[in-house]
This record gives structure tokens, sequence and C-alpha cells, in this order.
């Protein structure tokens, strides 16, 4: 049975934090790190995370910058939370996910 686009988010977003921790970062640097690759997932829900892409991480910056008014700073860290996301994130969830399909075949 398909799982319901909330619950499937809260996951992604728990399995995020726990492959934040376990890189080992500072408890202040998971939170950002959550925070921002959180904002960025629910305002591109209506796509697949491996299909993101940089245009929708321009579309993100773009939203910081003009919706949010975020300083300078508060830029960098949502630039870097996904730089991070990109890097590092996404080929794990990925993996994770090739494995449970391979599991449930």
């Amino acid at each position: 049975m398909p799982q319901s686009a909330d619950v499937l988010n809260d996951q992604v977003i728990r399995t995020i934090r726990e492959l934040l921790q376990a890189e080992h970062l500072q408890d202040r640097t998971v939170n950002t790190y959550t925070h921002w690759i959180e904002r960025f997932l629910w305002l591109n829900q209506d796509k697949p995370i491996e299909r993101l892409d940089e245009q929708d991480v321009n579309g993100f910056m773009h939203y910081v910058r003009q919706q949010l008014s975020a300083s300078q700073a508060r830029q960098k860290q949502a630039l870097r939370a996904l730089q991070y996301f990109f890097s590092i994130i996404r080929p794990r969830l990925s993996a994770q996910q090739d494995e449970e399909n391979s599991l449930s075949a």
C-alpha cells in the first residue's frame, strides 16, 4: 500500500537527520542542515528526490533571498546544507532505496 506524502516526508527527514548525525556533525549543524533540507524538499514536494537538480536549488535560493529576506550568512547556511544534501545525503538515500527495493523483490 502506498504511503502518504506526509509519512514519507517524515521518514525521509528522520533518515536525513540520522545520516547527518552519523557524519559526527555538531548538533547545531545537524539541526540547521535538517531545517534547510526539509524546507527545500517541502518546496519541491511535487518532484521525486532523485530528480531534483540545480534549477530546483536556484529556485530555492531565490525563495530564501526574496521571500525569506535571509541574511547573507543564512543564505550561505542554506546553500551549504543543499550542497551536503546533494553530495552526501541524496546518494545514501538512493542506496537505501535500492537496497529496500532489492529486499522486497
